[in-house]
């Protein structure tokens, strides 16, 4: 799934385009009917405006004193919740109580028995800070910092080797 963005997609990959968090939880849900493991890289959004508007609001016509707010569906949790025996990956970006917030995560999110989790530090950091990668046939492992090449391939051989 890839929402609005100005990078290219890098050749020979597969995606589909979407405007909103709704639409990318629908186009994950479908596609995960087929597949053998999920890789949730990021959050779409915690909230979505409960009344989104069609048209731009200009501050001369429209009064906004407040925007209410509705949790967005958490993509993540629901492939969990749908995966059987396939993996979930999920990523914990946390600035501190990093091992702490992630193995909460985990917990609240993700369904044993194949899942892992990683956490990275900081949030703004070009390369990940991997500090920790849980999963229950592997056990908890620690990581040195890592490109995000190398990244990728860990968790592509995790994943070959569940």
């Amino acid at each position: 799934m890839l929402g609005p963005t100005s990078l290219d997609v890098p050749r020979g990959v597969a995606y589909v385009r979407v405007q909103t968090a709704a639409e990318m939880l629908q186009a994950a849900l479908s596609a995960f009917q087929t597949a053998d493991a999920a890789i949730c890289a990021a959050a779409v959004a915690d909230y979505t405006p409960a009344a989104p508007a069609d048209h731009k609001l200009k501050k001369a016509n429209e009064r906004l004193d407040c925007v209410e707010l509705v949790e967005t569906v958490d993509i993540l949790a629901e492939l969990s919740r749908q995966k059987g025996e396939r993996c979930v990956i999920g990523f914990a970006a946390e600035t501190d109580n990093v091992v702490e917030y992630a193995q909460r995560k985990l917990a609240r999110k993700v369904v044993m028995p194949l899942s892992l989790t990683m956490s990275r530090a900081p949030i703004r950091a070009l390369e990940p800070t991997l500090t920790r990668l849980d999963c229950e046939h592997n056990g908890t492992q620690e990581l040195p910092v890592l490109t995000k090449p190398q990244l990728a391939d860990t968790i592509l051989d995790l994943l070959h080797n569940l």
